[in-house]
Parts: structure tokens; sequence; C-alpha cells
């Protein structure tokens, strides 16, 4: 099972490093399926997911506070692409 508090606190560091603004820090519910964020103030975690998956999902997070939701198709997969590049560099330096 996730360990939520270990979770946030790492990936708001990081996030912070790479200048990426979470504040404030949304709500964050670990459920027993999916994980996604849902333009609003709680992003749902499964119990299984890694750390890497909140920051994916802070990132989401972070581009809807600064650009307010994804308005087409073409908007959301730049904020996928961008989301998976931080998670995967995350994921890189959690080694």
């Amino acid at each position: 099972m996730i360990n939520l508090a270990a979770c946030k606190a790492a990936a708001v560091a990081f996030l912070g490093a790479m200048h990426i603004n979470v504040q404030p820090l949304p709500d964050v519910v670990v459920l027993d399926r999916a994980g996604w964020f849902t333009n609003s103030p709680t992003i749902f975690l499964l119990e299984n997911a890694d750390c890497g998956v909140l920051v994916h999902e802070l990132v989401h997070y972070a581009q809807f506070l600064e650009g307010g939701p994804a308005t087409d198709g073409e908007m959301w997969m730049r904020r996928e692409v961008a989301a998976s590049r931080v998670e995967t560099i995350f994921k890189g330096q959690d080694k």
C-alpha cells in the first residue's frame, strides 16, 4: 500500500525543485481502483500506486492551476506527455 505521507513529501520536494507549483496542495484520496485528477482539488490514487503516479497527477493539478482544464484533445495530449516526462524523471532519481 502507498505510503501517502512519504510520497507527498517526496513529490512536493521534487516538483518544487523543478519549479512546478502545486500549492495549495490538493487532497489525495487512496482507492482500490484507478488514479486520476478530476479538475477539482482532489487526486484519487490506487492503493498500490507508487510515488511516481502521485507526481504525474500533481503535474496535472499544476497544469490545471496554471491554465484551467484541457479544452481539446491536443491540449490534453500535450499535458499527458509533459506529466509522463516528469514522472519518468522522478522515477529515474528514485532509484
